[in-house]
């Protein structure tokens, strides 16, 4: 009876070792995962101590993961503000309105905290970033930690705004040009129209954007709606 007990124990201890290597080697792999991935990441276990600080977060604030890993009492907000305070990978699990109201047009995306640079936070002022965190979970869905990740969209949002600067000097052209004229997209809906395309054919003085060419002019012959068709045609 005790020879087959100690089997028995033996291979209990054997199948916990192998269980055992492989979440350690899994763990292993979503450490280099993360570690490598070109944007700041960091997670934080259920009681807010730091496990994961890659190697783009060393490079944006300058500190060391082997400075952090390990820390809690909110030892990772210090490098972002010099002093320790809940910043937004907090609110995952704890959500706190007033820590919320900092951050610039916060969105919650079902579990999935989404807002862009703090109001006059220190280190990431030079640019506009996007910040997204959301729970770290087990296999069976249990919460276990949270992630942070911070994304530059500086370059996207000068983009953005370039394009709305040209989108507005094209509708100004359009506007004051001294000849009725009217563009619309691929369904012939008004984009932009001038002043003289109103006043010429003695339109409403009503905003046309967005309605239809053949809503606003219902009697045009139709061979002028085939030649509508060949010109989005190409």
């Amino acid at each position: 009876g005790l020879a087959l007990f100690g089997t028995v124990l033996f291979v209990d201890r054997r199948k916990w070792k192998k269980i055992a290597a492989n979440l350690h080697q899994d763990n292993r792999q979503m450490h280099r995962i993360i570690d490598s991935l070109p944007d700041p990441t960091m997670v934080i276990d259920h009681e807010k101590r730091l496990i994961v600080w890659n190697r783009a977060m060393e490079a944006m604030t300058g500190v060391k993961a082997g400075d952090m890993l390990g820390k809690g009492d909110y030892e990772y907000a210090i490098p972002f503000y010099g002093k320790r305070r809940p910043v937004m990978i907090d609110l995952v699990s704890d959500w706190d309105d007033h820590v919320a109201q900092k951050y610039i047009n916060m969105e919650r995306r079902d579990d999935i905290l989404v807002s862009e640079t703090m109001e006059a936070h220190p280190l990431l002022k030079r640019g506009i970033f996007r910040i997204v965190a959301g729970p770290l979970c087990d296999d069976n869905g249990n919460p276990i930690g949270a992630i942070e990740r911070i994304h530059d969209i500086t370059g996207q949002r000068k983009k953005l705004e370039d394009l709305k600067a040209r989108e507005e000097l094209l509708r100004f052209f359009v506007a004051y040009t001294p000849v009725a004229v009217a563009m619309c997209d691929l369904k012939m809906n008004y984009v932009h129209y001038s002043r003289r395309w109103i006043t010429d054919f003695a339109l409403p003085d009503e905003d046309l954007t967005g309605r239809n060419h053949y809503d606003v002019f219902d009697r045009l012959p139709e061979h002028w709606k085939v030649q509508d068709s060949r010109c989005m045609q190409g």
